[in-house]
């Protein structure tokens, strides 16, 4: 017998960006090469959502929080030609460049999630 939750999420990441899709915004993923730092790959025009993540807590003073470059983005795993990994690059139409801090994939491994900061 077929597993039925295998059967219900088989196209998870199709209907993710047709869902979406009015919230998109195309990037280019570059794939870093870990030890030397440069661009070995680069992939256009990759749909992605981007995200902000909660605020950080302040631990100096005691108290509050304050605002965060701590963004995140959503591909679908499919897009890139690689698997994405911690100092990937992403590049938005403004040119912003975000550095992948550590990411997950979901959606049965049909969907990054790409925690990033801002390249320095």
């Amino acid at each position: 017998m077929a597993d039925p939750w295998a059967e219900a999420f088989a196209n998870i990441g199709a209907d993710f960006e047709q869902l979406m899709a009015p919230l998109l915004a195309p990037v280019t993923v570059t794939r870093a090469d870990a030890d030397a730092g440069t661009a070995v790959t680069t992939v256009a025009a990759v749909p992605a959502l981007k995200r902000g993540r909660r605020r950080q807590p302040f631990g100096v003073g005691g108290g509050g929080d304050v605002g965060s470059d701590a963004t995140r983005f959503v591909i679908k795993a499919d897009r890139v030609t690689w698997a994405l990994k911690a100092k990937d690059t992403i590049t938005e139409a403004s040119g912003t460049v975000w550095v992948v801090t550590d990411l997950e994939q979901i959606a049965m491994g049909q969907v990054y999630t790409a925690n990033v900061v801002i390249k320095r």
